[in-house]
């Protein structure tokens, strides 16, 4: 029976420096910024090579999607901060692309590296706002009402789904519209969202009551909005729903 162990152990030492010597990869190195202006916002895109997010070592980039304003008429490509001495010879099927419509747009760019030609096919979009989904209220009891008594949270849920990186926020407000409570949100471009609220007023609630203290009873309004900005503007989502609280 030892020596069965001994024998074991010696084999999965021996599979996991396998493991170890198979498993070789290049770090990452920056070649070049492909730089896009669409007439509200610059985007720097760095290509790279070396082990790629899948875990292959490739020529590529994290951002194979580019998101145009809304707005944009034109978007212009070209090629900066060349940190890499053997690439070269850069070129664009279209060095200013058409954005009429909403449709996505292709536009192959062209490169060589260490006189080896390059290829990479770049997909522009237009910005388009979050999608807010999934929104709801899951109450602490089997009743639809928030008990402040109880000292149990309600918990806020929903989903954010953005073509990029979206700022989101929620804030809950009385019949009048006044302020109640407000958090703002880690930014994601996908994020499904848990909020806890126990029915207390925030620091900067516009009700005269002190923070932490319990509100009235009634119906409040329930909004989250997200944005994803661009420039010096954004393009943004709301959505409203309805929570009751009693003390």
């Amino acid at each position: 029976m030892r020596y069965v162990k001994k024998t074991l152990a010696a084999a999965l030492m021996l599979f996991a420096v396998f493991l170890l010597t198979g498993m070789k990869t290049e770090a990452a190195r920056h070649l070049f910024d492909v730089t896009v202006k669409d007439g509200y916002s610059t985007q720097k895109i760095p290509m790279y090579y070396g082990t790629s997010p899948s875990g292959h070592t490739a020529y590529y980039t994290n951002q194979p999607t580019v998101y145009v304003a809304p707005g944009a008429k034109t978007v212009r490509f070209s090629v900066t901060n060349v940190t890499d001495a053997g690439c070269g010879n850069f070129s664009f099927q279209n060095d200013t692309l058409a954005m009429s419509g909403s449709d996505a747009k292709m536009n192959l760019f062209n490169y060589y590296t260490n006189g080896k030609r390059r290829a990479y096919m770049f997909t522009v979009k237009k910005l388009t706002a979050p999608k807010i989904t999934w929104f709801r209220v899951a109450y602490p009891t089997g009743r639809k009402v928030l008990k402040i008594s109880s000292k149990k949270a309600a918990q806020i849920k929903f989903v954010v789904t953005a073509d990029r990186k979206a700022n989101t926020q929620i804030s809950i407000t009385d019949r009048k519209g006044r302020l109640v409570w407000e958090k703002k949100l880690k930014s994601s471009a996908k994020m499904k969202y848990v909020v806890s609220w126990r029915g207390l007023a925030g620091s900067r609630n516009k009700l005269g009551i002190k923070r932490g203290r319990a509100i009235p009873n009634g119906t409040y309004r329930i909004t989250v909005k997200s944005s994803i900005p661009y420039g010096k503007r954004s393009i943004t989502a709301r959505k409203t729903i309805h929570i009751k609280v009693e003390r």
